[in-house]
């Protein structure tokens, strides 16, 4: 036990380091994505990695016919958000996929 306690101390610097410079960089990925990302975008972005990792594929169609389908019949507007298309899914999930979720 006593030394599986003095090679714990041993790397405690490193991991505190480690936790330093996350918590530095943190925030600069938060505004990041802050910025540019809505709570619709994220949703979005989790039902595709749900999706995924059920299937073993996004369906980008499948689910961008969906969500564009859902949008009108809950009324919100008369055309859906262009990110919900096809190619607007597409490119989120290509982008910010990993960032949000975690990779895969």
């Amino acid at each position: 036990m006593r030394e599986f306690m003095i090679r714990q101390y041993g790397v405690l610097p490193q991991v505190l380091r480690t936790y330093s410079w996350q918590l530095e960089r943190f925030p600069k990925v938060a505004r990041r994505i802050a910025k540019r990302l809505t709570s619709d975008h994220l949703h979005a972005i989790y039902l595709i990695r749900y999706v995924e990792n059920s299937t073993g594929s996004p369906h980008y169609g499948a689910v961008a016919n969906l969500l564009e389908q859902g949008w009108l019949v809950a009324g919100y507007s008369k055309k859906a958000p262009s990110f919900l298309s096809l190619e607007g899914l597409t490119k989120l999930y290509q982008r910010w996929g990993n960032v949000i979720c975690g990779p895969r």
